[in-house]
């Protein structure tokens, strides 16, 4: 038989974890804003789909 359960409470799950040995969680660091626009392009590049793109040569 399985049984399945959905713990709710913080202190359980924060009891669980230490008892498994998974440290707490941590949010991830926040995105930053800035954005380089010296890498950033204005348009994408077209190519007819019937000739090589300028990669291949």
């Amino acid at each position: 038989m399985r049984i399945i359960a959905f713990i709710q409470d913080a202190h359980s799950i924060k009891d669980i974890m230490k008892a498994q040995g998974i440290p707490d969680f941590h949010a991830p660091p926040p995105i930053p804003n800035f954005i380089d626009t010296v890498e950033a392009i204005d348009e994408l590049p077209t190519y007819d789909s019937f000739e090589p793109s300028p990669e291949d040569f």
